[in-house]
């Protein structure tokens, strides 16, 4: 998140590049010195080979996808929390949205988190102020961010990381923060000193055109 915000900040990309090399080095050995890490890379490559075990919740997480269907087993109804899928309320609870409310439900939340995206990208364009536009950029990237690597990790695109999924997982400090955040966005929005994006013809004419300077 760092590097994106000094990256849409317009700090020198020279800079930027420079400590690449070093956090490389730094995450390899993150890797290699922890057991579970390992376990849970080779667990990814090989999937087959370990679903009875290390793969057993992303297993469990495309079991859980692909018995919903099309329009799920309906609200409620689902087996797969009983006991199957781990962290079903938390970190996996799109795998339950999709046994429960099937494909349909399942892309009505991923259009939610694509409106929020496009919502905070409209408040960081009209926003005028540079530190105010850099802090909504960091929230709109922090909530979007951690949405797709959740989303991407249930359906097993990405290596299982215990994130939750905005807004949705179960948990207090996670709601609590992101709520916070969103008020954030919402001041912003509601302090943003920009012009229309529309403007009104003079004379009466009620035709509305472009605004020139967002042209």
């Amino acid at each position: 998140m760092s590097f994106l915000i000094l990256l849409i900040g317009g700090a020198d990309w020279r800079y930027l590049v420079a400590p690449l090399p070093f956090a490389a080095v730094g995450f390899a050995a993150a890797i290699l010195t922890s057991p579970m890490r390992r376990m849970r890379i080779l667990a990814f490559l090989n999937p087959d080979q370990w679903a009875g075990s290390a793969n057993y919740q992303a297993s469990q997480s495309l079991i859980a996808i692909g018995s919903g269907g099309l329009f799920g087993k309906g609200l409620g109804m689902g087996v797969c929390k009983y006991g199957h899928l781990p962290e079903d309320t938390t970190d996996f609870i799109f795998s339950i949205i999709g046994e429960e409310m099937g494909f349909i439900g399942s892309i009505i939340v991923i259009l939610l988190f694509i409106a929020f995206l496009v919502l905070g990208l409209l408040v960081i364009i009209r926003c005028k102020e540079p530190f105010g536009r850099l802090l909504a950029t960091g929230i709109v990237l922090a909530v979007g961010v951690q949405a797709a690597l959740n989303i991407g990790v249930v359906t097993v695109v990405l290596p299982t990381k215990g994130l939750p999924l905005p807004f949705v997982s179960a948990g207090g400090t996670s709601m609590l923060v992101s709520a916070a955040a969103v008020g954030v966005l919402l001041n912003i929005a509601s302090k943003c000193n920009s012009e229309p994006l529309f403007s009104r013809r003079r004379n009466g004419d009620e035709t509305f055109v472009p605004n020139k300077e967002i042209q």
